[in-house]
């Protein structure tokens, strides 16, 4: 069947563009018509597709869809809003306020209805389950559990995925257009994943499940727009891994690579066409050994791990003549960086001047003084700052009172545990600016959310800014962090923190600005 034309502005397999991240903003993700010839199932294929469809209906009619008992998942009855909710403090990422457990309270709702279960996506559950009825029934309720669950269609409509700005600083994975059969094909540098940028972030795992529903959300569209430019079904991926710089200091990452196999081996089975892992190192069978744990020996067989002799299978699989340039390819569509470009972040130093470059103008307004400041050997010496949700606009405009901080009558006191969906954003910027006389000072910036009444009840404080030591040769040290609050039940406060816990013997005498900027509400 002959292609589609490709329209100019496909924002993920436009000629134009390769070797891109796989967060793109889902709702811009154009999906053309075009004829889709559909797999050529056998009598026996679609007798099982159409009972496994009829066993689904049955259970989904009945509003009987319930997360098997035997599914021990990590993230049963889980909102992705509840993690965000719990870790957007390590994000700068606001997501919008409204929330379809609100709009649409009936959960059967939020499900893919039955007129959109596709043949093929049905076959695919049947697959994996290795044609049992019983047993790809029961996942394929699961998942419209999880999509319902999650809250799918709510993250998918965001504005830019949650957490995305940290992923990208350590995780170089893009989508390099496709293979020679039209497969989508995604390269990873996983050699090049900055672990120390992954300690520093110290994201918690439970973010990998948001990340990685996002991205395969968003190749599903890709599937979409590969199946309508080479006219017909495309439902797989092919990877091409490269370990080139893998250290064993990246199986820390294991775990965190866990949670998004779980989502793929559960929620998203039969995606995975072929997967080349190159330039293993020799060790890699150690941190092999963790993985294919996780996985069933279906996906384990599509597997190849490679050492430095890849480029027949490379050539075979991917074609030579789309692959990237670092793989023994002739791909001629990259420029620049070429086919894997690593990370692209922005330079670390040149946003730390600019955040410094503000704090300066700050620190020399009106009613800003210096403090001198001794702290002992073996001391700590911490200054908090209250951070209080003080929005004074409601989301269509109107003006309203000032939310009420906690205690300050019964009435209000409800309002820290009602956590308002339609509720703006307040978002503080807490500043910093230091020089220690001598020495040195170890600096770290912490967050503690309020406990209630009783401040055992509080949670544990969150590291925000990880602890550095500043030389007096430094000179100044200035800084900021931005916080986002969008209920009084996320106030708490900021603390600072010049630790000389190191020091046995000696003193440091620190001079220190500190200050609180309302960013405009959102």
């Amino acid at each position: 069947m002959a292609s589609a034309s490709l329209p100019p502005n496909w924002p993920l397999l436009s000629p134009q563009r390769t070797s891109i991240p796989l967060y793109e903003k889902y709702s811009s993700i154009i999906i053309p018509s075009g004829p889709i010839e559909e797999p050529a199932f056998t009598d026996e294929e679609k007798k099982l597709i159409e009972d496994l469809r009829q066993s689904a209906l049955t259970i989904f009619n009945n509003r009987e869809v319930k997360t098997s008992s035997d599914l021990k998942s990590p993230i049963v009855g889980v909102h992705w809003r509840d993690i965000y909710n719990a870790y957007k403090h390590k994000t700068n990422v606001v997501v919008t306020t409204r929330d379809h457990r609100e709009t649409q309270p009936d959960p059967y709702q939020r499900m893919p209805q039955p007129s959109t279960w596709e043949d093929y996506h049905l076959h695919q559950f049947l697959v994996a389950r290795k044609n049992d009825i019983q047993k790809a029934t029961e996942m394929f309720i699961n998942y419209l559990d999880w999509y319902a669950s999650f809250g799918v269609d709510d993250l998918m409509e965001q504005e830019q995925c949650p957490f995305r700005d940290q992923v990208v600083q350590f995780a170089p994975e893009r989508l390099h257009f496709t293979d020679k059969t039209g497969r989508p094909l995604i390269c990873w540098n996983a050699g090049q994943i900055r672990m120390e940028v992954f300690f520093k972030l110290d994201l918690p795992l439970d973010v990998a499940f948001i990340l990685q529903t996002y991205k395969r959300f968003v190749l599903l569209k890709v599937f979409q727009q590969a199946s309508v430019l080479h006219g017909r079904r495309i439902t797989n991926v092919v990877s091409l891994v490269d370990l080139a710089g893998f250290t064993m200091t990246h199986r820390h990452g294991v775990p965190w690579i866990k949670n998004t196999i779980f989502i793929d081996r559960e929620y998203f089975p039969e995606t995975l066409y072929r997967t080349i892992v190159i330039n293993t190192p020799g060790f890699f069978t150690i941190i092999w050994k963790l993985v294919a744990g996780f996985l069933d020996e279906r996906t384990k067989q599509k597997i190849a791990l490679l050492g430095h002799h890849y480029q027949q299978e490379v050539s075979e699989v991917v074609g030579i003549e789309v692959a990237p340039r670092e793989c023994g390819g002739q791909c001629t569509r990259c420029e620049g960086d070429g086919c894997m470009p690593l990370v692209a972040t922005p330079d670390e130093a040149e946003i730390a001047a600019q955040r410094a470059q503000q704090v300066q103008a700050w620190e020399v307004e009106p009613g800003v003084s210096s403090t001198d400041t001794t702290v002992g050997a073996r001391s700590v010496h911490k200054i908090k700052v209250p951070l209080l949700y003080t929005c004074t606009s409601t989301p269509n405009g109107d003006s309203s009172s000032p939310a009420a901080t906690p205690g300050d009558n019964d009435d209000n006191s409800n309002i820290n545990n009602n956590n308002n969906n339609n509720a703006p954003l307040d978002r503080k910027t807490v500043w910093w600016s230091f020089q220690v006389a001598s020495k040195d000072i170890e600096f770290s910036l912490q967050f503690e959310s309020h406990g209630g009444a009783d401040e055992r009840d509080a949670p544990p404080a969150v590291t925000i800014v990880h602890p550095k030591k500043y030389h007096a040769s430094d000179g100044a040290v200035r800084g900021s962090h931005t916080f986002t609050f969008s209920s009084t039940a996320d106030e708490g406060q900021c603390v600072l923190v010049w630790n000389n816990h190191y020091s046995y013997y000696n003193s440091k005498h620190i001079t220190e600005k500190h200050g609180l900027k309302s960013v405009e509400s959102v």
